[in-house]
């Protein structure tokens, strides 16, 4: 039974993947409470795009300007600021990159059970395909094999950087997926026992933890969320090896996945 609240947060918004994203979160009404869309954008298009989801679900979708006025709007640099707003007590948040393309069935609860059941952790990472961390768990259970030897490291060139090798991957799940074969990608779970940068596609936290430092993640809050937390902590961070979902890209991938026609046969799943 659920004993919290559950509130996706999204730093948005490209509408391209965004609109793939919501569709899946839309399956998991009514286990999710609240869609919150970061607003982090200037563009006009995807604005009016998040207002129109807004007035359509206005039960469910809220938008969160936190980030209005800011010079750096629209860059990594300003999600640090929507993180003060997800410290309720009673609420399990989860940040979710609006470039999450797919989500298993029944993510999001696979993802609280596990939250609530592994409460020595800070931060519970998603088992995401396009992370270097996963990619390099995944290469090491037996997939991505056409690929060159990935490390754990979060900017490995071979995870987050070459478009080439991000398509092969998203190609390879796809395949898994078509064959009803996703389980290849499942594992218990990983602890970053050295608390090693990973990429935050997809993570969830309890409010009541945020609280404790009112939500003021550093100004780089994946290095902060995945490094000097935990370690501030002295414990360490960990990822949900069963509740599986899909990255589209990273900065130094876009073009190149762009032009593979990968994010149609995505739209097409929906």
């Amino acid at each position: 039974m659920k004993q919290h609240r559950i509130v996706v947060g999204c730093p948005a918004g490209r509408k391209e993947t965004l609109e793939l994203l919501f569709a899946h979160v839309l399956k998991n009404r009514p286990f999710v409470d609240e869609f919150r869309i970061w607003v982090n954008t200037t563009n006009e298009s995807d604005l009016e795009y998040i207002k129109q989801l807004s007035e359509q679900y206005p039960d469910f979708v809220t938008r969160d300007h936190s980030a209005d006025g800011n010079t750096n709007q629209g860059r990594n640099v300003t999600v640090c600021l929507f993180f003060p707003n997800c410290i309720d007590e009673n609420t399990v948040y989860f940040k979710v990159d609006d470039d999450v393309v797919w989500l298993e069935e029944n993510f999001f609860e696979k993802m609280y059970e596990f939250r609530i059941q592994n409460q020595e952790y800070p931060i519970i990472f998603a088992n995401t395909v396009n992370n270097a961390i996963c990619d390099y768990i995944h290469q090491h259970l037996g997939l991505l094999l056409d690929v060159p030897y990935i490390w754990p490291a979060c900017g490995d060139p071979v995870g987050w950087s070459n478009g080439e090798y991000c398509v092969l991957k998203h190609k390879e799940f796809l395949s898994h997926l078509k064959n009803g074969q996703i389980h290849k990608y499942k594992f218990e779970k990983w602890i970053a026992r050295q608390r090693e940068q990973i990429s935050i596609n997809n993570i969830c936290w309890f409010g009541k933890d945020f609280a404790k430092f009112e939500g003021n993640v550093g100004i780089e809050d994946e290095r902060w969320l995945s490094c000097v937390y935990p370690d501030q902590l002295g414990k360490f961070n960990c990822i949900n090896g069963n509740a599986l979902c899909v990255h589209y890209s990273f900065g130094p991938q876009l073009e190149y996945v762009k032009q593979s026609g990968i994010l149609q046969e995505y739209k097409n799943l929906i």
